[in-house]
């Protein structure tokens, strides 16, 4: 039980994203010349960096998780984990996440890391969320890191493509959150969290939701024209955006509902970045 408990503390769906983004920007980096070691740390530097991350967010919001019916059973606020045990388990994963990609791949990488770590549990958690509205737009740049990361520990540099993807996921983490926040939105308001669609209200964080995936469109015109990756992903990357866009209206319209537009953006990240990876596999290893 205490096993279960200390897995649920690392968030294993985040880490799964940021994993499962992480990828495609490594094969690309990699361009034929795979390197075992690298491709093997990187990854698993990423995986403790991100778990990492998600415990100590588990230690700043354990007094907010106890107001939220949707929270109160997590670890911490339950009160299955002590603080300070969390404290350590989340120190011991941030260490290993940076000494492993400082040693096995580059410097920049275990920065880029870093960075994630104290965005996310410092800045966002604490900063950003119970203070701003805006605050998983702004947020969002920690769950977008994978990219960077998995560029920069091949590379031990940034390109376009890497940014282009980490913008990707910048993007698309709005409305991936905000339709799971309307859905809890009186959880946030009792919880007094300034989640937009509580600020705001529902029809707006609509606007913003078809808005904000209307702008991937772009950035993925922009990735295929800066990236070495087949006219056939580029098609389907469109046609998956497009199709999220008509959920998005769908939604605005009345005629869907807010967590099947969740449960399809899950969809939406892990089908794009997924494609890529196999576009890349395809491209320098068939």
């Amino acid at each position: 039980m205490l096993n279960r408990a200390y897995w649920q503390l690392t968030k294993p769906t985040i880490v799964l994203l940021i994993l499962v983004t992480s990828i495609p920007s490594l094969l690309m980096a990699f361009a034929g010349n795979f390197e075992l070691r690298v491709f093997v740390g990187a990854l698993l530097g990423t995986v403790l960096a991100a778990a990492s991350a998600s415990v100590l967010n588990h230690v700043f919001e354990a007094h907010l998780d106890r107001r939220m019916a949707r929270t109160r059973q997590r670890p911490l606020a339950a009160g299955r984990v002590s603080r300070g045990r969390a404290v350590l388990f989340a120190l011991s994963l941030g260490v290993a996440a940076v000494a492993l990609l400082a040693w096995g791949t580059t410097m920049l990488a275990a920065l880029l890391a870093l960075s994630g770590i104290a965005f996310y549990a410092l800045f966002y958690t604490l900063v950003l969320k119970p203070t701003t509205p805006q605050n998983i737009v702004i947020g969002g740049a920690a769950g977008a890191v994978g990219p960077l990361i998995g560029w920069a520990a091949v590379t031990g540099d940034l390109s376009w493509s890497a940014w282009l993807l980490f913008l990707v996921i910048f993007l698309w983490t709005p409305p991936h959150f905000w339709a799971l926040a309307i859905h809890y939105c009186d959880d946030y308001r009792r919880a007094a969290v300034p989640m937009y669609p509580v600020v705001h209200g529902v029809r707006k964080t609509q606007n913003l939701i078809v808005i904000y995936i209307l702008s991937l469109l772009p950035v993925l015109v922009g990735f295929y024209a800066v990236s070495e990756c087949s006219p056939l992903f580029f098609v389907a990357s469109l046609a998956l955006t497009i199709w999220f866009l008509v959920q998005a209206v769908l939604f605005r319209v009345g005629h869907g509902s807010e967590m099947a537009l969740f449960r399809f953006s899950c969809y939406y990240i892990l089908l794009l970045f997924g494609g890529l990876a196999i576009d890349q596999l395809i491209m320098h290893w068939s």
